[in-house]
């Protein structure tokens, strides 16, 4: 018995449910999934039992005391975990059951603090550091790190842990909607600040300006309270609420119909460390819908896209409006790059290449 666990990822997640754990499911394991999610997602099905806890305001303690009440009786042999605050509960089922450990890192966990922190800057150099000797400290627990960048395999591996390069390549799926009547420029993911979509909106008002017809969408969740709300006044003070729209998360299928009816896919992240870190699986997911991409310049995404994605400096608001309206009024172009995208995530780019590597994984730790 494998269990699988977050506490901060909605239960359909694009790499925890539809790729990892639907992988595992295909190779005959047995999996309980517990998620830490309000409302009534349930993922059950033959050998996956899923265990939501959806009580209002639970506790990460309050919830890893309840799966260890679970665990009594499951007696998992693999604890494959998601978040750096599930390392206590990892450290806990190895200790009474002797489980294999997967600690999963989605994000760079330093950066990411970093970015993330409105504490001053003496302050919070001194949480990030305890925050990073505190994640130390459980890696001797662990028995396996999975992760989605090369540089985060180094990182893990030079703190004694074996690591695995396991990347958010999508699913290649066969069928794509049709593309929108309205040409459409559309966001997908974390709704926060410092994924640049007050840029993202700035950029608009000369767009209408110059007479180009358009919608924007914005799907997602946001990280900071008030974030949507700030996003949305701002987006009535230029007066562009008819064209720009926040729409809230949709299950993973329903957004992949809706990226795949759009013409342009934007990721106008600032210039943060864990964006020169982070390879978005926004942008694998745009390729597959072939979009037209408009990504900031930054070495993660580069190392990918060079080519087939237009680039501009991150935070130039002109630019990027400038990126828009050259792809808005070139259909040839538009076409050309949504055409290059959707065969290298056929080719190349795609689940299937990555499948192998984590069953591979599997295989050792639960020999």
């Amino acid at each position: 018995m494998i269990a699988v666990v977050t506490c901060g990822h909605h239960p359909d997640d694009e790499r925890i449910y539809e790729r990892e754990i639907k992988t595992l499911l295909k190779a005959g394991y047995e999996i309980t999934y517990f998620t830490r999610w309000k409302g009534d997602n349930y993922l059950s099905e033959e050998n996956l039992w899923h265990r939501n806890y959806s009580h209002k305001d639970l506790s990460i303690r309050e919830y890893t005391q309840g799966i260890l009440k679970d665990f009594k009786v499951l007696k998992p042999s693999v604890v494959h975990i998601h978040e750096f605050e599930l390392l206590p509960l990892a450290k806990k089922a190895k200790k009474l059951y002797n489980t294999k450990i997967i600690y999963d890192v989605h994000e760079a966990n330093i950066e990411l603090w970093d970015v993330s922190s409105s504490k001053p800057a003496g302050i919070k150099q001194i949480i990030n550091k305890s925050l990073n000797h505190y994640e130390k400290g459980y890696l001797k627990n662990v028995d396996y790190v999975l992760t989605t960048t090369l540089e985060l395999i180094n990182r893990y591996e030079k703190r004694g842990v074996k690591s695995v390069f396991i990347p958010n390549y999508p699913i290649a799926l066969p069928r794509r909607s049709k593309k929108s009547a309205i040409p459409t420029i559309i966001y997908h993911g974390q709704i926060s600040l410092e994924r640049g979509l007050e840029d993202l909106i700035s950029a608009i008002p000369s767009l209408i300006k110059n007479g180009l017809l358009f919608e924007v969408k914005i799907y997602g969740t946001e990280r900071v309270p008030n974030t949507i709300e700030h996003l949305n006044g701002y987006i009535n003070e230029l007066n562009v609420e008819d064209i720009v729209k926040i729409h809230s998360q949709i299950p993973h299928d329903e957004m992949l119909k809706e990226l795949s009816k759009a013409h342009i896919a934007v990721i106008p992240f600032r210039d943060h460390p864990m964006f020169r870190i982070a390879i978005p699986v926004k942008m694998f997911e745009s390729m597959w819908a072939r979009c037209g991409i408009i990504a900031s310049d930054l070495d993660s995404i580069r190392d990918y896209g060079e080519g087939f994605i237009e680039f501009y400096p991150p935070g130039d608001v002109e630019a990027l409006s400038r990126s828009i309206e050259r792809l808005l009024i070139n259909d040839e172009e538009l076409k050309r790059m949504g055409i290059e995208g959707s065969k290298l995530i056929k080719e190349k780019y795609n689940w299937k290449k990555v499948e192998p590597i984590l069953l591979d994984v599997y295989n050792r730790v639960v020999s």
